[in-house]
């Protein structure tokens, strides 16, 4: 493995500093149960790799706490809806390897190919068609059925609550046990309606997500980031109430007009 990295040297280096310079975004690199499990230097994994320089991306799962963790290994790599709800801007793939049809290529070194992804960014504007309710245990079967009942072709995200908590979500909204989502029809759920809004532009720091939005009727403003608790958002600079959304993710009601949006995430800053 020392000798690999070392034949491979120069190409990683120039990898590094084109990954440096590239706007914010995640990576993939592919996974142990894909392509991923034979994309190597030496003995280590790119997925690994990606991990260890510290760059976010969707990958193995070394800290598998985050609630949403498991639907890494659900990633469709040919499929660039899931790109799209990761925000993985960018696939480092072998060279030499087909990429998606919608996937640029922005530089091959050696074995190395990186390309360019498509996506809305780290913030999106959804809808939210009901709510999901019951226990943390019977989350993961919920979120797996929802990434193909077209739901999420429709920008239609679920919010969820768990535990009794769920008392007080809204009434205007369906309520839905997450334990039955199986039998629920969820297609039925996907009606052909325009997002709520758009985004205007985004920056993302090391513990300051923002982003100007122009609401064209009030709805949710997700962030592609795991849910927490104690999650804190900034509205036009007034306090504002974080709610989890499918899958796992941070959301902000937002009235309709243009706003001003920051989300301030729990301390330690957690991984996706």
């Amino acid at each position: 493995t020392r000798s690999t990295f070392a034949e491979q040297e120069a190409d990683l280096a120039g990898l590094q500093r084109a990954i440096r310079a590239l706007p914010p975004g995640r990576f993939y690199a592919g996974l142990p149960n894909d392509w991923g499990r034979n994309y190597n230097i030496g003995a280590i994994p790119m997925y690994a790799w990606l991990g260890s320089n510290g760059y976010d991306h969707v990958g193995y799962e070394y800290f598998p706490f985050a609630l949403n963790g498991d639907l890494n290994y659900v990633f469709d790599s040919s499929n660039g809806l899931h790109y799209d709800l990761f925000n993985v801007r960018y696939l480092l793939a072998p060279a030499g390897q087909t990429p998606p049809s919608f996937a640029a290529l922005i530089l091959q070194r050696g074995d190395h190919a990186l390309y360019q992804i498509p996506t809305s960014g780290y913030f999106k504007p959804v809808r939210a068609p009901f709510i999901w309710y019951g226990d943390p245990a019977d989350w993961f079967e919920a979120q797996r059925d929802w990434l193909s009942s077209g739901l999420l072709e429709a920008g239609q995200h679920p919010l969820i609550r768990f535990g009794a908590d769920h008392a007080v979500a809204a009434a205007s909204l369906p309520m839905l046990p997450l334990a039955e989502a199986a039998s629920q029809n969820l297609p039925q759920y996907a009606q052909n309606l325009p997002a709520p809004g758009t985004v205007a532009g985004e920056t993302v720091g090391a513990g300051d997500f923002r982003a100007r939005v122009q609401m064209a009727e009030a709805g949710y403003v997700l962030l592609k980031v795991s849910y927490h608790p104690n999650w804190t958002a900034i509205v036009d600079e007034k306090p504002a109430s974080v709610m989890m959304i499918a899958p796992s993710y941070p959301a902000i009601w937002v009235e309709s007009g243009e706003h001003e949006i920051r989300a301030v995430p729990p301390e330690p800053l957690g991984v996706l």
